[in-house]
């Protein structure tokens, strides 16, 4: 097999609290690792990483919705989680090891993002990291988190205000933890990524990039235009996103009880239905502890980005009244 992106040496990266150590370079800015690594990390290209009759022999786990050409595909087979990205990659979690198969070596960059944005938290679920498809920053020493699905707002979100001088925390996924009765976030990387409306309305021509020219998405490096914190940071609040229809409809913001806000964040959780019934129960109990310490709001506001700063303007009071 030929490893197709290598450098001399190995190196330690850390991201959402957890090191791991590779010898390929990365495109994403990610943080240099403190810490022995958890596993490592390789990317080869022009091989198989399965054959199909293993494939096939294998258990289905999890499969995304949607078109073939852009299904997600998670199983297992022996004590290996496959994870398999339509027409862009392949990944074999193992205990201490994470290895990408790609067809051609312009794949590099999507299969990346697929490494940090799914294989990682994937992983991470794996070993009892709960883990939410959700943005954050850092408002006066607390973690502000946005949960929704795909395209719901986060990351513009969590880019607007931290343009207007919140720190940034993570874009995509937050990994959480509990300290005695605090529960933190840990961070993510320095990047966010956009779909190119919202990437227009943040930052007009600058600071951002198509990741790919056959995929939609924009990247944005953070340390260009905000401060990153990259250490863990208690959690403040968490924000579950609901766009509205038209630019007439009001912004909203109104508290959620009982198991609604529960059900709704585990929805957002990347790896739940991938999990076994011992770690499904984990996982409620987790995110039922940490939502019954701090507020969950349900965040509603216009789909397009006329009112853009009103939203913002909508959640900065709403963090302020929090604190008071």
């Amino acid at each position: 097999m030929d490893n197709c992106i290598q450098e001399n040496l190995n190196r330690t990266w850390e991201v959402y609290g957890l090191s791991f150590s590779s010898p390929c370079g990365f495109i994403s800015p990610l943080l240099s690792g403190n810490t022995s690594p958890e596993f490592t990390y390789d990317i080869f290209c022009g091989v198989a990483a399965w054959t199909a009759s293993q494939w096939e022999s294998s258990r289905l786990l999890a499969r995304s919705p949607g078109s073939p050409e852009n299904r997600v595909e998670v199983r297992q087979w022996q004590d290996e989680v496959w994870i398999k990205f339509e027409q862009t990659a392949c990944f074999i979690i193992r205990p201490k090891e994470i290895v990408c198969f790609i067809e051609i070596d312009d794949l590099r960059a999507v299969a990346e993002i697929d490494f940090l944005d799914a294989v990682i938290p994937m992983y991470m679920e794996m070993a009892g990291t709960p883990v939410l498809h959700a943005s954050a920053v850092e408002v006066d020493g607390n973690a502000v988190i946005f949960t929704s699905s795909t395209g719901g707002g986060k990351s513009i979100l969590a880019g607007g205000l931290a343009k207007r001088g919140a720190g940034f925390i993570t874009d995509d996924v937050a990994a959480f933890t509990r300290f005695s009765s605090t529960y933190h976030i840990f961070p993510g990387y320095p990047q966010l990524r956009l779909w190119p409306d919202a990437a227009e309305c943040l930052f007009g021509n600058r600071h951002h990039e198509c990741i790919d020219q056959d995929w939609q998405k924009h990247r944005s490096f953070v340390n260009d235009w905000a401060e990153f914190r990259g250490a863990s940071c208690p959690v403040g609040a968490v924000y579950i996103l609901e766009k509205q229809e038209t630019a007439n409809d009001r912004v909203s913001i109104r508290p959620l009880k009982g198991h609604k806000k529960i059900i709704t964040c585990l929805q957002n959780s990347p790896a739940f239905s991938a999990l076994d019934i011992q770690a499904k129960a984990d996982r409620i109990d987790f995110f039922a502890g940490l939502m019954s310490r701090i507020p969950v709001k349900q965040l509603s506001f216009p789909k397009d980005f006329e009112r853009f700063e009103d939203v913002l303007d909508e959640i900065e009071r709403d963090v302020r009244q929090g604190r008071a």
